[in-house]
């Protein structure tokens, strides 16, 4: 059975927090900006925990690979 850290399409949660990184501030008002700040923070705390946990290498949860 899998762990929920490998049932993450690692790749998609990368280009949504693009995304997510790239909506203008001035477009959104404060509890927009919060809410907007806290999912960055989760993806950043589960990218975090899948490779501390050793689940996912770094190379698949940040796309290090320096070809891409």
């Amino acid at each position: 059975m899998k762990t929920f850290t490998e049932t993450i399409d690692w790749a998609l949660l990368r280009q949504q927090k693009e995304a997510l990184l790239t909506i203008p501030e001035q477009l959104i008002n404060s509890t927009q900006y919060d809410a907007l700040q806290g999912v960055l923070s989760l993806i950043d705390h589960l990218q975090d925990y899948a490779v501390w946990s050793e689940a996912v290498t770094e190379e698949v949860v940040f796309n290090m690979n320096t070809d891409a």
